[in-house]
């Protein structure tokens, strides 16, 4: 288990969503 790929995925995917909802509106 690799921690710096975990913790650094977590962050882009919550970071992804509220850009992409904005675009959206």
């Amino acid at each position: 288990m690799r921690g710096k790929s975990s913790g650094t995925e977590i962050p882009p995917l919550n970071t992804t969503e509220p850009i992409r909802r904005t675009a959206l509106n």
